[in-house]
């Protein structure tokens, strides 16, 4: 990005200087349950954010059927990576704290951590066979023909609001007064 010309910065959002109300848009895509202080971090995400501006982010859905059935071997656990596991109760309040409204929780079709978690089962069951890891790493560049032959279960899944991961939408108030955040934060 910086070889094209675009202004770069590395590191963790509370040390980049942006600018309040800056900008239209902004994206975390499996993100937020990486980070120690979720609820800080979206409060910056909330004041770069113009009013009405949009947040986009992606996340792990530890509130579906998956966890219950894996268990510790649930792909998306991802521990000791994965420092919070949301629900869409959870990221939706947090969501709230962190000033944000109109939160929209879609459940993504995609079924890939059901391979990676049949993966970690077998690498459990049978520790000198290749075949688990090697579902695990499946997972990191799919075929299209596997996801074409699973689709019919993603949409399921997502129709049923079991999919194992979540895409939420959510909105700065376009005005001060319908901001949720009060002065003390």
């Amino acid at each position: 990005a910086r070889e094209c010309g675009f202004d770069v910065w590395t590191g963790v959002l509370h040390e980049v200087p942006l600018p309040a109300h800056s900008f239209d848009c902004a994206t975390a895509w499996m993100v937020i349950e990486h980070v120690i202080d979720p609820v800080s971090d979206l409060k910056q995400l909330h004041d770069v954010l113009k009013p009405g501006g949009q947040l986009l982010i992606s996340i792990p859905n530890a509130g579906c059927w998956e966890p219950i059935v894996f268990r510790s071997a649930w792909f998306l656990w991802d521990l000791p990576r994965h420092l919070h596991h949301f629900t869409p109760f959870r990221i939706r309040k947090t969501l709230e704290t962190a000033g944000f409204t109109k939160i929209t929780i879609v459940h993504q079709k995609n079924v890939l951590n059901l391979i990676g978690s049949l993966g970690i089962v077998l690498s459990r069951l049978f520790p000198t066979r290749d075949v688990g890891r090697r579902l695990v790493r499946y997972t990191d560049a799919p075929q299209m023909w596997v996801q074409l032959a699973l689709s019919p279960l993603a949409h399921l899944l997502a129709i049923c609001r079991q999919g194992g991961r979540l895409t939420v939408y959510a909105e700065r108030p376009k005005t001060a007064s319908s901001d949720v955040r009060s002065s003390a934060d």
